[in-house]
């Protein structure tokens, strides 16, 4: 289910990207960097929590909304704290922001998909 969410989410932000989304984009790089510069895991949790709600708030679908909230999709991958090595994570969360700035919808799916997939697995 998180897998159609981000991904609807994703294709969305494309669709509608404008500066202040770039700027936020590059504004939620700048903050995981600074984490991974620092090796600060803790922060770059939140951080990460912050970054998949962002997506998801900004698919402008309240059905979406609604399911991730009701259900708490995207809080279950965060239940034990990260999932991955928060540098795995990083290299992947890199991928995403950059995919969607450069507006390439199927690569942007794509990379979603991977991380979300390697999150399950470690879930499961």
């Amino acid at each position: 289910m998180r897998i159609v969410i981000e991904c609807l989410s994703t294709k969305n932000i494309i669709n509608i990207i404008n500066k202040e989304i770039e700027e936020k984009l590059v504004n939620f790089r700048n903050k995981l960097t600074s984490c991974i510069k620092r090796k600060d895991s803790e922060k770059y949790r939140e951080i990460d929590i912050e970054f998949h709600k962002f997506l998801i708030n900004l698919s402008d679908n309240e059905l979406v909304i609604k399911i991730n909230e009701n259900c708490n999709v995207l809080l279950l991958g965060y239940i034990k704290g990260l999932v991955l090595d928060y540098t795995i994570s990083y290299a992947q969360h890199l991928k995403i922001i950059d995919s969607i700035l450069e507006k390439d919808i199927e690569k942007a799916t794509d990379v979603v998909q991977d991380y979300i997939n390697a999150v399950m697995i470690k879930v499961i």
